[in-house]
């Protein structure tokens, strides 16, 4: 919308100029006229004036976003994990240690995360490992957190700010010899870290673990929509509301 009105106003600043020679032009052909040439070069004039007065108002909202962009990014934490992960036999325990580095500017609280297998039709808590941190982890820092099974209620379906908190089927390892012709990574876990700035605000990471090792970005969310923490309250509502799933 923005490069439209900018757009419009350009087309206008190169018209204006063009419909005022034209106006002097008439004027000079038609003396008789010259009054009404006049009302009309003035409304040109104050139409031009209105014009850059417009452009400089669109440039100072520029700027001011570019500047907040700026003061946010200064606040914001980016956490990623880093270790390896056991084997996918090894989901109910024991418990295993990761790093989650703050690679972010702003200082990460609230630090929570969740590992959840690939995504399959369960009527139960599917397995999963989490881990909660107690302190904050400041930019440029690392925490050497314990993942232990389960301790939430998070369902395959949850997601944060659209980015599902399970492996996707399109991303899960195919039953057999894998195909030749595929596309897509084969991940065989994901995991979900929430945290908050300083004013609050929340973030969150997702990162997929791959079958033959290493992590791989899915999404880095910035004002996202729910903590871990939401996300679990809301699967244990009292009797009445919306029915949580049952461990196994």
């Amino acid at each position: 919308m923005l490069s439209r009105i900018a757009g419009a106003i350009r087309v206008a600043v190169v018209v204006t100029p063009l419909a005022g020679l034209a106006a002097a032009v008439f004027a000079w052909q038609s003396p008789s006229a010259a009054l009404q040439v006049s009302s009309v070069a003035s409304i040109l004039v104050a139409a031009a004036t209105f014009e850059l007065a417009w452009v400089a108002l669109l440039q100072i909202q520029h700027l001011q976003k570019q500047e907040a962009a700026r003061e946010e990014a200064d606040f914001r934490p980016v956490l990623i994990p880093e270790g390896q992960l056991p084997p996918e036999s090894l989901w109910q325990g024991p418990d295993f240690h990761l790093h989650l580095n703050n690679v972010g500017r702003g200082l990460a609280s609230n630090v929570e995360a969740v590992i959840l297998p690939p995504k399959a039709k369960r009527k139960v808590v599917p397995p999963m490992f989490h881990a909660v941190i107690p302190g904050p982890i400041k930019a440029g820092d690392s925490a050497k957190v314990m993942l232990r099974v389960g301790g939430y209620m998070i369902s395959e379906d949850d997601a944060i700010s659209g980015i599902p908190m399970a492996v996707p089927p399109e991303r899960t390892p195919e039953p057999g010899f894998p195909s030749p012709f595929r596309t897509q990574p084969r991940c065989t876990a994901r995991i979900t870290i929430t945290c908050t700035d300083l004013f609050g605000t929340k973030h969150a990471s997702v990162f997929d673990w791959q079958e033959l090792g290493g992590w791989l970005a899915v999404k880095v969310i910035a004002h996202a929509d729910a903590q871990i923490e939401d996300i679990d309250a809301k699967r244990r509502k009292p009797e009445g509301q919306d029915e949580p799933l049952v461990t196994a």
